[in-house]
């Protein structure tokens, strides 16, 4: 009689509790929301603690995920958070995300290439040569003046920029490494997608970027300009792809730049297969993976939404 109390007592508490979790777990995979004014971001990036996301635009934004809420600052481009998303860099000066107050100005003529891992000292290129092979190193918190960190072994065809692994070199058609060696030069017939790398360099995913020929996506290894995999993406008429490889170097996010277009696709990259379909409600600018991989955002014209994917 006992035991069989105890069992209805049992499947009492478990039905509740059944409902409850399967409710949560719906509710985690919805979309998060945050609202933004009317902007085009041209860019998204995490900090490195997956706390912050900064939307480049005009103005740009800020948004604190914890809060879901979102500020705006007037900055150029390009935009780096630095120190965990404590402050945020272009190329003119360096604010305090919390209070928006200049912390200090970058050095006149000199021109933001990216941030180094110690997250203090970022390496800047000449204002008005951003081509030449010559890198300036500067730690803001101390050095007054930028010194000559590096020259490259061959002129960039394009701005540099760090890239997200914090060790890596590129202007899109070169790959050096932080002490100026050329790795490799990705081949002249194959056509380079932009962004082709996760842009933020606060965290450190994997040293993969995308590069499209066609249909198809090959994801190269930064480290030994060697093939890593390859997806086939079919791309509409008259769009503008963007990929995006998450940190762990698993997984490609493929998206069309085009209109009609409403979906984002991931991929696994080693066996080319298709994971999942992310319907979007409208057109979207901009997408980037959060730092653990788990989360990616997406910016549309008036707010960012962010998708559980893992």
């Amino acid at each position: 009689m006992k035991r069989r109390r105890f069992w209805k007592f049992a499947l009492l508490l478990a039905v509740p509790l059944a409902l409850f979790a399967t409710i949560a777990n719906y509710n985690s995979w919805r979309p998060r929301t945050i609202k933004t004014e009317a902007v085009e971001p041209s860019e998204l990036q995490f900090s490195s603690d997956g706390r912050t996301l900064i939307l480049e635009g005009s103005p740009v934004y800020i948004c604190d995920l914890a809060s879901s809420t979102s500020s705006s600052l007037e900055m150029g481009f390009p935009c780096s958070l630095i120190e965990n998303g404590k402050y945020l860099a272009d190329s003119m000066q360096i604010l305090s995300v919390r209070d928006k107050k200049i912390v200090t100005w970058v050095p006149q003529s000199f021109v933001l290439v990216g941030v180094l891992a110690d997250q203090s000292t970022l390496i800047l290129a000449k204002l008005y040569d951003v081509h030449s092979r010559a890198l300036f190193r500067w730690n803001w918190r101390s050095d007054l003046a930028p010194k000559l960190y590096v020259r490259l072994q061959e002129v960039p065809d394009r701005r540099l920029r760090i890239m997200s692994d914090k060790a890596t070199l590129t202007d899109e058609k070169h790959i050096w490494d932080l002490k100026g060696n050329l790795r490799f030069k990705i081949p002249q017939e194959t056509h380079v997608t932009y962004p082709m790398h996760n842009p933020s360099p606060m965290y450190n995913p994997s040293m993969f970027i995308a590069l499209s020929d066609g249909s198809k996506v090959q994801i190269w290894n930064c480290a030994t300009g060697k093939v890593q995999g390859s997806v086939a993406v079919i791309s509409p008429r008259g769009s503008r792809m963007i990929f995006k490889v998450s940190p762990d170097g698993t997984m490609l996010a493929a998206h069309a730049m085009f209109k009609g277009d409403f979906q984002i696709s991931l991929w696994d990259i080693e066996s080319g297969q298709r994971l999942r379909q992310i319907d979007l409600p409208n057109f979207a600018w901009e997408f980037a993976f959060s730092p653990d991989g788990r989360t990616l955002a997406v910016a549309f014209t008036d707010t960012v939404k962010l998708w559980r994917i893992k």
